[in-house]
């Protein structure tokens, strides 16, 4: 369920995956919806009762779920879940009444238009608090389309920009890699915000302070993001923190 554009199965459900030696939890799945006109109110109603038929079947996993503020795709909702293995896919909780009842409850009342398989790459990033269950108030995402042959110098400019992050204080941020689903080559930075008085620190902007080292082709796209707590499922274990 979430918005970068997004079913699929539409919000598919998951086990909780085993503790597995080295498994990698670093993926994260990124979905968005447009609600059909005027129909806003009604898909916000019936995500909400999606959303306890995901707490009702004691679904593992916390989806979070956002409205898009500025940027394209304005007024699109987007919904992702984070820090789980994609082997998490492969164990879905009865995936034919998740669709059945997403069908009922979402799809009936908005289209998705974007689905997206993101990694975390935590050595390039702050931050990750999604993968901690937690989300600020207001995220800033920006998403790099990388021409093929820049792929290492960007991944060289977002190591430059981690070397001075501390130093320089800049404003928490994650990155996230393509995996499947968007433009690609891609990254993903997410700019962490508490409220809009952090765009008045210009000097404390990674996005900004990134334009320094970014590669020739490297184009950029930002969207602002509001977290809607009261279309987001915290599963038990994170309620719990």
């Amino acid at each position: 369920m979430r918005k970068i554009t997004h079913v699929l199965i539409l919000t598919l459900t998951f086990t909780a995956p085993p503790a597995v030696s080295g498994q990698d939890a670093t993926g994260a799945f990124l979905f968005t919806y447009r609600a059909h006109e005027g129909q806003r109110a009604a898909f916000d109603e019936g995500y909400r009762g999606h959303l306890e038929w995901h707490r009702t079947h004691n679904d593992p996993l916390t989806w979070f779920g956002w409205d898009v503020l500025a940027g394209p795709g304005i007024g699109d909702f987007v919904d992702g879940v984070f820090g789980i293995p994609f082997a998490a896919l492969d164990r879905r909780v009865d995936p034919a009444g998740d669709a059945r009842d997403a069908a009922t409850n979402v799809e009936a009342h908005a289209a998705p238009t974007e689905r997206a398989f993101v990694r975390l790459r935590r050595e390039l990033s702050t931050a990750a608090p999604l993968e901690s269950g937690r989300s600020t108030p207001l995220v800033e995402v920006i998403r790099y389309r990388v021409p093929a042959a820049a792929m290492a110098a960007m991944d060289s400019a977002l190591r430059e920009l981690r070397s001075i992050a501390d130093g320089a204080a800049l404003l928490e941020y994650t990155i996230y890699e393509t995996a499947a689903g968007t433009l690609s080559p891609a990254y993903i930075m997410m700019i962490w915000r508490a409220a809009f008085d952090s765009f008045d620190g210009i000097d404390r902007d990674p996005r900004l302070a990134l334009r320094r080292w970014l590669p020739e082709g490297v184009a950029e796209q930002s969207q602002l993001w509001l977290h809607r707590p009261d279309l987001t499922y915290h599963a038990t274990a994170t309620r719990a923190r």
